[in-house]
C-alpha cells in the first residue's frame, strides 16, 4: 500500500497552482521487463512487484523533474534478472515514472570482482537483446584484457520507435567492474516537466518487506540512470 504524503501549505503552493503538461507517453505498452510494462505499469504495479519479491526499496519524488523514483539497493536476489547471465552481485534496481503516469524507465547494475565474469554478462545481455531487437547501433566491444585497465567502457545501444535500451560494461577507477542495463521511453525522457521549485523533492517513502534487504549507504547510481 502506498502511503499518502501530506505536504505543508507552503510546499503545496510552491509547486504552482497550474497543472503541468503530462509527459508524452505512448498510447500503447512499449516493452515488458520482468513482468512490468514500460508505458503500462502503474506506481501501484511497481509497489506490488517490489512486495512480491520481498525487497526493501525507497520511493521519492525526483529533485528536478516531475518523476518518482523507486530505488532498491543492496545484495539483491539474482533471480530478479533471471534472463541474464549474472555471476556477480546485483546491487541496484531503479524504476521511474512521471507523476501520475505509467512506468517509463527501468535500470539495473551488476558488480563484478572478475572482469571475465563481467564481460560474460555484458556479452550475454547483448546477445539476448540482439535476438529480440536486432543488432545494436552503435556497439563498442571490449575484451577481458581491456577491462584490467583502470578506466574502460564497452557499450551497446538500441534505438527503437518508442524504446531505448543501453547496456554497458565499465571500470571507472574502482576495484570492481559494473554492468549497467537501462530501458527507457525516450519521448518521456524528453518531455517530462521540471519541478517548479529547484530542489523541492518532497519526503521519501520506504518499503520494508519480507527480505529485509537494506539500502546500501552511499552506493553509486547506475552510470546511465534517469536524471534527477
Amino acid at each position: 500500500m502506498r502511503s499518502v504524503l501530506l505536504l505543508p501549505l507552503w510546499a503545496a503552493c510552491s509547486f504552482g497552482s497550474g497543472a503541468p503538461e503530462p509527459a508524452t507517453m505512448p498510447d500503447h505498452p512499449v516493452a515488458t521487463w520482468q513482468g512490468l510494462t514500460l508505458g503500462g505499469s502503474t506506481a501501484a504495479d511497481v509497489d506490488a512487484w517490489v512486495a512480491a519479491h520481498g525487497l526493501t526499496c525507497t520511493t521519492e519524488p525526483s529533485v528536478r523533474r516531475r518523476t518518482v523514483r523507486t530505488t532498491c539497493r543492496g545484495d539483491l536476489p539474482l533471480g530478479l534478472v533471471a534472463d541474464r547471465t549474472v555471476h556477480g552481485r546485483l546491487d541496484e534496481l531503479l524504476f521511474v515514472h512521471p507523476d501520475d503516469q505509467p512506468l517509463h524507465h527501468v535500470s539495473t547494475r551488476r558488480l563484478y570482482s572478475l572482469p571475465v565474469d563481467a564481460l560474460a554478462d555484458f556479452r550475454a545481455a547483448v546477445d539476448a537483446l540482439t535476438a529480440r531487437y536486432g543488432p545494436p547501433d552503435p556497439y563498442k566491444a571490449v575484451d577481458a584484457a581491456q577491462l584490467d585497465a583502470p578506466i574502460v567502457r564497452g557499450a551497446a545501444h538500441w534505438a527503437l520507435p518508442d524504446l531505448q535500451i543501453d547496456v554497458s560494461v565499465m571500470r571507472a577507477g574502482t576495484p570492481y567492474v559494473a554492468v549497467s542495463e537501462v530501458w527507457r521511453i525516450p519521448a518521456v525522457e524528453a518531455s517530462v516537466a521540471t519541478r517548479t521549485v529547484d530542489g523541492a523533492s518532497g519526503a521519501s517513502k520506504s518499503h520494508g518487506y519480507a527480505s529485509g534487504v537494506a539500502a546500501t549507504p552511499g552506493a553509486k547510481a547506475p552510470s546511465q540512470e534517469e536524471p534527477e
